[in-house]
């Protein structure tokens, strides 16, 4: 879709606009992506030996939790704020 665009909304176009069924759209943005990228084997699908990086969204494409290496790092309930501080902090980054 562009830089102006989240994966999110390309994804919500795939599926609501061109009957993408969702399984196969979040391939089309996660495991392709990995692939072109080269890094697909610890990446871009859920399987064993996989960092277990996931996004858990609602029906209306919005994010509710961002798992990375299996860990929860953001919670919408918990935190409003789009970084999760506790976890910036605990692997010492900046907040942009």
């Amino acid at each position: 879709m562009g830089s102006t665009k989240s994966v999110l909304y390309g994804l919500s176009v795939l599926v609501n606009e061109l009957h993408i069924p969702l399984e196969k759209a979040i391939r089309l943005s996660s495991l392709n992506a990995a692939r072109f990228y080269g890094f697909e084997d610890h990446k871009g699908s859920i399987e064993i030996n996989k960092d277990a990086d996931f996004v858990v969204i609602d029906s209306l494409y919005n994010v509710i939790a961002t798992f990375v290496e299996g860990r929860k790092v953001f919670d919408y309930q918990a935190n409003k704020d789009f970084f999760n501080i506790a976890y910036l902090q605990k692997h010492q980054v900046n907040k942009p």
